[in-house]
């Protein structure tokens, strides 16, 4: 391993005195030395643009997120009628299966009261018979 000091090289800055001012009152209200000032600030500046790189893919994200979402609150509509056109349906199914076992029922009352006709049809059929036989 080398010597932190050997490891770091020196860069020389040519600045109006003004600027050099104004570097030394900033780097002073941030309780730095004007090297580390300097150095922070060019940093920033490279993790800005990275920053700037994350923030598109986080806009990019969030596009797609809301894309999504609207996605799923139009899918939830859909399924929502739907469920409501089966559920009438079942309805419809309910009523037409309750109408034809009334009208089975009626049918057969019809039935067996044409049957109870029909027997004491014949039935008297043979007490006249009977009567008039003599």
């Amino acid at each position: 391993m080398g010597n932190v000091k050997n490891d770091k090289v020196q860069v020389q800055l040519r600045l109006t005195a003004n600027e050099r001012e104004k570097i030394k009152k900033n780097a002073e209200k941030n309780n730095q030395s004007m090297n580390r000032y300097i150095l922070e600030k060019i940093l920033v500046d490279d993790n800005k643009d990275a920053s700037v790189e994350n923030t598109n893919n986080y806009t990019n994200y969030r596009n797609m997120l809301s894309f999504f979402e609207s996605q799923i609150r139009v899918k939830d509509e859909q399924i929502k009628s739907l469920s409501q056109r089966l559920e009438s349906a079942h309805r419809l199914i309910d009523q037409q299966q309750q109408l034809q076992l009334s009208t089975n029922k009626h049918i057969e009352s019809l039935e067996s009261e044409k049957k109870v006709n029909q027997q004491s049809e014949h039935s008297n059929r043979k007490w006249w018979a009977i009567f008039l036989k003599k």
